[in-house]
């Protein structure tokens, strides 16, 4: 097995090409796509608390993967409650004791992450 990191890149695609210590090489052609990075466009409501259901709009939420596996409104973790590459509703986890205001962290099934800084501010229970 091997496990790799990508960098960051504009959409693209090509072959994944691995290099032994030995020399010897293996190529899958046409074997990687970057695609383009996810952006959330709208938060509705953007202010909440426990059990509020949000919805995240935007394109390329699941970040080129088959789902969206999480999501942290404020570093606290919400419920998926349905998904697709374009809508996520999450309802609102159990947030902080006072108000707070942070970022939106959907985390795709890939491991790949769509960030909207700011994006949800939880209000005192």
């Amino acid at each position: 097995q091997v496990v790799a990191v990508a960098g960051v890149s504009g959409p693209a695609s090509g072959d994944v090409v691995l290099v032994s210590d030995t020399g010897a090489t293996v190529t899958e052609i046409g074997g990687w796509e970057y695609v383009a990075l996810g952006v959330v466009s709208s938060v509705a409501p953007a202010k909440g608390q426990l059990g509020t259901l949000v919805t995240i709009s935007g394109s390329g939420l699941r970040s080129g993967s088959t789902a969206v596996a999480g999501v942290t409104l404020v570093g606290v973790s919400a419920t998926v409650k349905s998904e697709n590459d374009t809508e996520v509703v999450v309802a609102a986890g159990v947030g902080p004791a006072l108000p707070a205001t942070g970022d939106i962290v959907l985390t795709a099934a890939s491991g790949a992450v769509v960030t909207k800084s700011n994006g949800f501010e939880y209000l005192s229970p």
